[in-house]
């Protein structure tokens, strides 16, 4: 059981670069943001400022998760399920990147 989850904490991670990467990709080709707080970071702290903060925020709420459960074994059918809604999302937005870059 643990493993899912562990393979569901690395596939957000992954999905989180490339969403990072193909929202990148969007705006280079002229696309917007269509996320206002990306939008508000963005111009608080600059594009490459915005990705640093969300990759850092991504990882340090996917290591907290992966600390939680291996050190209390609960809650672990309840994480599997918020990663897999959580994973999904990712792929949505990753996947409606890919169609607007194309």
């Amino acid at each position: 059981m643990k493993n899912a989850l562990y393979f569901l904490l690395i596939a957000a991670w992954i999905l989180n670069i490339l969403d990072i990467i193909t929202t990148h990709i969007a705006l280079v080709l002229g696309h917007m943001e269509g996320n206002s707080i990306a939008i508000l970071l963005i111009s608080k702290f600059g594009i490459l400022g915005f990705y640093l903060l969300k990759i850092f925020l991504v990882t340090l709420a996917l290591a907290a998760v992966y600390y939680f459960v291996s050190a209390t074994k609960k809650y672990v059918k309840l994480f599997i399920i918020v990663m897999i809604f959580c994973s999904a999302y990712l792929l949505y937005l990753v996947m409606n990147n890919l169609k607007i870059i194309i």
